[in-house]
């Protein structure tokens, strides 16, 4: 807590708030004591200058934010590098990625002992189906910490959520598979007519259909979580459907599969999975990953809620929270 802002004040108390044992030596040209008011080595300091000086930055994010990378924007906020560092993420705020290389939030190993109170949404980003443009993609992580002796508390109503894995092929490689929840995009499909996958959800959205080629009345839907699988045909001058993409919905419903009206032997996709649950398999394309799981059949796995790197290590010291994938 922050040093008194009028009356007696020691150097004691000094010691103290800047993490020092009471009673112990220390001085005003301490490096710790210096950092209080961010003083250099060998500067002249009153003690009239540490009222309501703290140890600790005390940051709030109270709009939707874009893969924040704590030390980067702590040193915008006047952090000296070695502050105790406490950060509020606001009720209904989503701290959100757009990359399934780039976690929501990144904790840099240089703020041992960081303190998270989430009230609102950290999410990552889904993976893409699989289909014509490759292979499923797994979901990225919802935060990224390199840090030691962390403490969350993760408050009722707040969600911490890997993204899910994008779904797989499935029996028809023709047909796109649906994208995982935090935006994946649907996969798209091509036979005698391109098909293409559903957009991923916007913050707060869930994702869109996919568009079906030649013959094809009704594509993959989008989900508030994975989207579903897309559908395809067998018999020739068919077509194929794209994936619906994954939405950006806490918690939210897997995407429905796709489906054909016209012609023979047709192939439905796999059926999105809901918020912490794997997409299904279908006979075409198979649905995309809920928060924090995997796409159906060959899908990408889901995004890790807490990816520790290093020394990273957590403590929940409350977690009235959800939290999907693992941490």
């Amino acid at each position: 807590m922050a040093l008194q802002a009028s009356g007696a004040i020691s150097i004691n108390d000094l010691h103290i708030e800047a993490g020092g044992t009471s009673g112990t030596l220390c001085t005003l040209n301490d490096e710790d004591i210096r950092g209080l008011i961010d003083k250099a080595s060998g500067a002249a300091s009153s003690f009239n200058q540490f009222y309501g000086a703290s140890a600790v930055l005390q940051l709030t994010i109270s709009s939707n934010t874009q893969e924040l990378d704590l030390g980067t924007y702590a040193t915008s906020q006047g952090w000296n590098g070695t502050s105790l560092v406490e950060l509020t993420i606001s009720s209904g705020v989503y701290v959100w990625s757009d990359d399934i290389a780039t976690a929501a939030l990144t904790i840099p190993s240089s703020m041992t002992g960081f303190r998270l109170y989430n009230y609102g949404y950290i999410i990552g980003k889904g993976g893409r189906g699989g289909g014509q443009q490759g292979a499923a993609e797994n979901g990225g992580h919802a935060i990224e910490n390199n840090a030691a002796s962390i403490l969350f508390w993760n408050y009722a109503g707040a969600y911490i959520a890997g993204g899910g894995g994008g779904g797989g092929a499935g029996g028809s490689p023709t047909a796109g598979a649906g994208g995982g929840a935090g935006g994946g995009q649907g996969g798209n499909g091509y036979y005698f007519g391109t098909a293409f996958g559903g957009a991923g959800g916007g913050v707060g959205q869930a994702g869109s259909n996919g568009t079906g080629g030649k013959d094809v009345s009704r594509a993959a839907g989008g989900g508030g979580a994975g989207g579903g699988g897309g559908s395809a045909t067998t018999w020739f001058g068919g077509g194929s459907a794209g994936g619906g993409g994954g939405g950006r919905i806490l918690p939210g419903t897997g995407g429905v599969s796709g489906l054909v009206s016209s012609g023979g032997g047709n192939q439905n996709g796999g059926t999105g999975g809901s918020a912490g649950n794997a997409g299904g398999n279908g006979s075409a394309g198979d649905g995309g990953g809920g928060w924090g799981a995997a796409g159906g059949g060959a899908g990408g796995s889901g995004g890790k809620a807490i990816n520790h790197v290093g020394v990273g290590s957590w403590v929940a010291a409350t977690n009235d929270g959800t939290i999907y994938g693992t941490y």
